[in-house]
């Protein structure tokens, strides 16, 4: 009889055997080839591991941009530089911009020209990490522009 263990994610995961009723029916070299098999098996064990965390993210990820796109706020991302990347359905009805329209410009384009310096110092607090809660300010609609 051989055993060998079934290594995946830095644990044994199960013991791969090979047994025959001969005296000394094995070699190193098929020791060596069950090995090698137990390592492909633990391999092949810890890639569907992954592919199932993948597959509950992407759910996750799926069910989180339903209820943004679905909020009645207006929700938007936007890259550090202040380039918009994303607008939910809300934003096109608060802002009057559909998100074909609005994606890809300057944030600042929602900015009124006199709020422009607290938009620079919002922006500056975001990238130093901080939080900003509660912001009270007026921005620009489509109509306004």
């Amino acid at each position: 009889m051989m055993y060998v263990p079934v290594h995946s994610a830095g644990r044994v995961a199960g013991i791969f055997s090979i047994q025959s009723c001969a005296v000394r029916a094995y070699s190193q070299a098929d020791l060596e080839l069950l090995q090698i098999l137990a390592d492909h098996f633990g391999e092949t064990l810890e890639r569907l591991r992954w592919r199932e965390a993948l597959r509950k993210s992407d759910a996750a990820l799926s069910e989180l941009a339903a209820v943004l796109e679905h909020s009645g706020d207006a929700i938007y991302g936007e890259t550090p530089g202040g380039t918009i990347v994303s607008w939910n359905r809300a934003a096109g009805q608060i802002y009057g911009y559909p998100a074909v329209e609005i994606i890809g410009q300057p944030v600042a384009s929602l900015v009124p020209p006199n709020q422009r310096d607290e938009l620079a110092a919002l922006m500056q607090d975001l990238r130093a990490g901080m939080d900003v809660q509660h912001l009270e300010t007026l921005r620009r609609t489509k109509a306004a522009s």
